[in-house]
């Protein structure tokens, strides 16, 4: 799938670089590091080429592409994440503005709960549901985490009680996250924001493609591989920091300031 990557202009090994999870969608490709981004654009971050290899789907398919997802390292892959599609025959740019939420954590001004990525709204939600699945269905998703070896997983086979157990649950999805009671959002928590931008390949660069050490041809490059540069647009970040609006020294402090400012003209008025 991914078969070539580099991070900041160093190709990495994409064995040790990349590991497979298993999501809502499927099975998908995670990247996490700690290095530093140093530059931004086009020429930084994380360039990758994949091959669809779409001849090889089992399942029916209406579009070819992959969904890109950036997220906070540790965040559960959800489809309740921003996505960004990308599609084959074309060079795409991801460009990226990083934010992070500083909630108040105080009560009674507090309305937030947990730190991501340990709690998020997404993850709330989504172990919320997996939690009913095995109550009802007696059995876990494949994306349930939790590790119980007394429950098997759950059979996607059309014609098995736990794919109808499991597909009448997920119709009543918005219900059950109305009593999840995961409204509450992370009081430290970083997202990130982006659009996405692309151009067709070239003629000379498909005239000179090497093909034959790719043991490909032009029709499959156009129709499979994917050249995709995931960056921010600049090194700049945006922080969000709630507050209270009025401490409670402030509060005595503008109690005192208008006592004094009130006596002051009384006792004016008593000399007069």
């Amino acid at each position: 799938f991914v078969f070539k990557s580099w991070f900041n202009g160093q190709e990495l090994n994409v064995t040790q670089s990349w590991k497979s999870v298993l999501a809502e969608f499927g099975r998908c490709w995670s990247f996490t590091t700690d290095e530093r981004i140093y530059r931004p654009g086009y020429y930084g971050g994380l360039k990758i080429w994949v091959d669809l290899q779409q001849d090889d789907y089992e399942l029916e398919s209406d579009w070819a592409g992959v969904m890109i997802m950036a997220q906070q390292p540790g965040t559960l892959l959800s489809t309740q994440l921003p996505v960004y599609a990308v599609k084959p025959g074309h060079e795409s740019l991801v460009s990226l503005r990083k934010v992070n939420f500083l909630r108040e954590r105080v009560a009674p001004w507090a309305r937030c709960t947990g730190e991501a990525p340990y709690y998020t709204q997404t993850r709330c939600r989504v172990e919320c549901i997996n939690q009913v699945v095995q109550q009802q269905c007696q059995c876990r998703r494949y994306t349930d985490s939790k590790d119980d070896d007394a429950l098997p997983y759950c059979d996607t086979s059309i014609t098995s009680a736990n794919y109808e157990c499991v597909l009448e649950i997920l119709k009543t999805e918005g219900e059950l996250q109305d009593a999840c009671q995961c409204n509450l959002p992370s009081c430290i928590q970083t997202e990130y924001e982006g659009q996405i931008s692309d151009i067709d390949f070239s003629n000379v660069f498909l005239e000179n493609f090497d093909y034959e050490s790719f043991n490909t041809t032009q029709e499959y490059l156009l129709d499979n591989y994917i050249s995709v540069t995931i960056n921010y647009d600049r090194l700049q970040y945006e922080e969000l920091t709630e507050t209270k609006a009025m401490t409670f020294a402030d509060l005595l402090g503008a109690i005192g300031g208008s006592m004094g400012f009130f006596l002051g003209i009384s006792m004016l008025s008593i000399f007069e």
